[in-house]
Formats: structure tokens, C-alpha cells, sequence
């Protein structure tokens, strides 16, 4: 594995995908990488059913600036919240901006949770750069 500084961390949006872009520099040479896997989210954690809430989510369709809004899918997942180990309802979206429309409307199904995080922050935070 080659070792570089990273300098910066931001993301394009091409073809309809947000990109994040990593800005390194190695030997006095400046360079970019790009990661098309990784994809905006956030968490729920449900009012009553997960199951129910997790079907509800799944099929919203909001109206946004740009057009409607959907989730892209929902899975449940484990997390440590306050302490314990709950279930929620990880809501990933198809471009970061669709994030803050689609937590206005899951708030009607639970409490939302790391929904204000920046999309390249959280590529940050989850790759442990």
C-alpha cells in the first residue's frame, strides 16, 4: 500500500452520482483519487414496528427542489445509541443533498439520527481517515 498526506476531502456530483474526491500529496506530487461506492445516509430509530416503519420509509417519494425525492433502500442495523444497542432503520439516499428532504419526512417515523453529518465528513469519520 503506497502512503500519501491527504490534503483535503470534498465530492463532485458526475452522471447523477456524488463522488467523493480525496486530494493527496506524495514525493512533492499533488493527485486525486476518486470513491464512487460511497453513498449519503442516515439512521431512524422507529416509533413502533421496525419492520412497519422500515416498508413506510422505503417507499417515500417526496417532492424536492430538484424534482422527487426517493430512498434508494433501508436496512436495519444494530448501533450503540445512548449506551445501549439498539435497532434502526439506516435510510441511504441517492445524493447528499436528498438527505435533509427525506429527514423531514422520516421524522413523522421515529428519531433521526446522524442526518446532519456532511456527506464528505462522514466518508471521513466511516473510513477512520
Amino acid at each position: 500500500m503506497t502512503k500519501a498526506y491527504l490534503l483535503d476531502v470534498d465530492y463532485v456530483h458526475r452522471e447523477g452520482h456524488s463522488i467523493i474526491r480525496l486530494t493527496l500529496k506524495k514525493s512533492g506530487n499533488t493527485f486525486r483519487l476518486y470513491d464512487k461506492t460511497f453513498e449519503p445516509y442516515f439512521y431512524v430509530l422507529p416509533l413502533s414496528d421496525l419492520e412497519s416503519v422500515r416498508e413506510k420509509i422505503s417507499c417515500l417519494s417526496v417532492a424536492g427542489i430538484a424534482g422527487v425525492v426517493k430512498v434508494k433502500r433501508v436496512e436495519a442495523v444494530d448501533k450503540l445509541v445512548s449506551f445501549k444497542m439498539v435497532k434502526l432503520i439506516r435510510v441511504v439516499a441517492f445524493s447528499p443533498g436528498d438527505v435533509q428532504v427525506l429527514r423531514q419526512e422520516c421524522k413523522n417515523f421515529g428519531q433521526v439520527f446522524e442526518s446532519d453529518i456532511p456527506f464528505y465528513k462522514r466518508y471521513i469519520f466511516d473510513k477512520g481517515l
